[in-house]
């Protein structure tokens, strides 16, 4: 079989073109036509063409993301969604021979978190490397976490999977999905700019300001005083900081000039200002 990302009528697909002798399993496909099952791409079978077609949302692959530095968010979604793959795959009593492995056949949203994997309806097919177990190890080991980050979750999942007979997918779900429910409920800072009273939610463990809409989290576009990339907001379970990003006009709370790339702690109330721009840290 031979895979390719195609556009078709504005959608976005990865397209699997079968080769002579390669059986599709009308079963597997049957289920997956009836059934939402959690964790896979969506896909349909076309006969006459004889392709497998996926409707992926994003082309961004898990191999693309370990190529660079993966925050919290990210990498407790990709856990997720790969042991919600395996244990529903089960379920349905497909078996994991029928997981195309690789990192560069799941797919993750990076600002979700979400993720997916491919499932291939085929008879005979056995292209899985590993099972969930050695799958997770590897991820484990090829990941760059952020460690601007609070790295208690990373060591937590590694603890989890310290002992492969003693290993429990069911816990680790529960732990991670406990983690990011926490998270949400953490996640109420917000900031308010002084000028234009605009409402600013602090959505990301690392959120950035600056005037570069291109590269931060929140754009000050018309004040000169901000630099490109000015400030980071940092979050830590439910404490946050402030690190100044060796900006041109400095950043402040309370008046205090802050020291570059310094953590300093935001208290509610407090007044930050980078430059000229005054915002203020609620929480």
């Amino acid at each position: 079989m031979q895979f390719a990302f195609e556009n078709r009528g504005g959608a976005l697909l990865l397209v699997c073109h079968l080769q002579s002798g390669e059986t599709v399993d009308t079963t597997i496909v049957e289920m997956f036509n009836n059934n939402r099952i959690a964790g896979f791409v969506p896909f349909e079978y076309d006969s006459y063409s004889n392709e497998i077609r996926y409707k992926i949302s994003t082309t961004m692959t898990v191999g693309n993301i370990l190529s660079g530095v993966m925050s919290r968010n990210i990498i407790l979604g990709i856990v997720k969604g790969i042991i919600t793959a395996y244990s529903e795959i089960e379920q349905y009593m497909i078996g994991g021979k029928n997981i195309v492995s690789g990192w560069d056949f799941i797919f993750s949203d990076i600002s979700s978190g979400e993720t997916e994997l491919i499932c291939l309806p085929l008879k005979l097919f056995q292209d899985a490397k590993g099972t969930l177990y050695d799958t997770l190890i590897d991820f484990m080991e090829k990941v760059q976490c952020d460690y601007r980050e609070d790295l208690m979750y990373f060591e937590t999942i590694r603890s989890y999977l310290a002992d492969r007979h003693n290993f429990s997918a069911t816990s680790l779900l529960n732990y991670i999905e406990e983690e990011r429910r926490r998270a949400t409920q953490l996640n109420t800072a917000y900031l308010v700019r002084v000028r234009t009273n605009e409402r600013i939610k602090i959505n990301k463990s690392v959120f950035v300001l600056g005037k570069d809409a291109r590269v931060v989290d929140y754009a000050i576009t018309d004040n000169p005083a901000v630099s490109r990339t000015h400030a980071q907001i940092i979050n830590k379970g439910s404490d946050y900081y402030l690190i100044d990003t060796n900006s041109t006009n400095s950043s402040y709370i309370n008046n205090i000039m802050c020291t570059s790339y310094f953590e300093t702690k935001l208290d509610n109330g407090c007044t930050i200002r980078l430059g000229n721009e005054e915002l203020v840290f609620c929480q």
